[in-house]
C-alpha cells in the first residue's frame, strides 16, 4: 500500500492538497534516511511501520481539525506532529523532545518540510516543558503524544496546570483509568473505537475555563 492509497482508505484525500501529499512523501524519505543513523522508529519493515504510524496519525486527525495550535510530547520521529501540521497548514506547534540527536533530526526535517518558522522544538523533559509553557501563558488547543511512555504522569501534570480538559485516546489502559476515576478533570470527547487496539497515542483537548 502506498501513502496515497492509505490517505484514500482513511477518507482523508479531500482534506489534503497535492503539496500536502508531496510533504508526506518527503517526510517518509527524510525519516527513512535518518532512521539508518539514529533509532527513530522500528528499522525492521520500515515501510509498513511508517504506514502504521501514519494511519494512527490520520485517524486522530479526523477528530481534531481544524485547530490553531498543539504540543506534541516525545516527538521522536515526527509522528503525529508533522502529519497534523501537514493537514492543518495554518497551525503552529511545539514539539517536546529531550534527546539531542532526535531534536537535530526534527530540526532538519522541519527545514526540509518548510515548517522552520511554524514549529518549535523544546529540548527538555515533559514536566519542565509543561510548566515552562504555563509560565509563558501560551494558548494551546491540543496536547498529543504517541511515542511517550509516561502517559499517566503526563495527564496528571496537565490536570495540575489546566482547569478544563476533554479527552481522546486509543490507549486502553488510559481509558480504564478514566473509567475508575483516576483522573478527576477528564471527560470523554469521543467513545473508545472498537478494533483500534493498535492506537497507543493520546490526545488532550484543552479548553479555557
Amino acid at each position: 500500500m502506498s501513502i496515497y492509497d492509505l490517505i484514500e482508505e482513511e477518507g482523508r484525500k479531500e482534506k489534503l492538497s497535492e503539496n500536502g501529499i508531496l510533504k508526506l512523501k518527503t517526510f517518509y524519505e527524510i525519516l527513512g534516511e535518518w532512521n539508518k543513523k539514529i533509532n527513530l522508529v522500528s528499522r525492521k519493515n520500515f515501510d509498513s511501520h511508517f504506514l502504521s504510524l501514519l494511519k494512527i496519525s490520520l485517524w486522530y486527525s479526523k477528530f481534531i481539525s481544524p485547530f490553531e495550535s498543539f504540543i506534541d510530547v516525545g516527538s521522536g520521529g515526527g509522528f503525529p506532529a508533522f502529519v497534523f501540521k501537514i493537514f492543518n497548514p495554518d497551525s503552529r506547534g511545539i514539539m517536546i523532545e529531550p534527546s539531542l540527536k532526535k531534536s537535530i533530526y526534527l530540526l532538519h526535517a522541519m527545514e526540509k518540510l518548510g515548517f522552520k518558522n511554524q514549529l518549535e522544538i523544546l529540548r527538555m523533559d515533559f514536566k519542565s516543558a509543561i510548566h515552562f509553557l504555563k509560565g509563558k501563558n501560551i494558548e494551546i488547543d491540543y496536547i498529543t503524544s504517541m511515542g511517550f511512555k509516561k502517559k499517566e504522569q503526563l495527564i496528571k501534570e496537565i490536570e495540575i496546570t489546566r482547569k478544563g480538559v476533554s479527552f481522546i485516546t486509543g490507549d486502553r489502559e488510559i481509558q480504564r483509568l478514566i473509567e475508575i476515576g483516576t483522573f478527576k478533570k477528564l471527560e470523554w470527547l469521543i467513545e473508545p473505537i472498537p478494533n483500534r487496539d493498535f492506537l497507543k497515542g493520546i490526545i488532550l483537548k484543552l479548553r479555557n475555563p
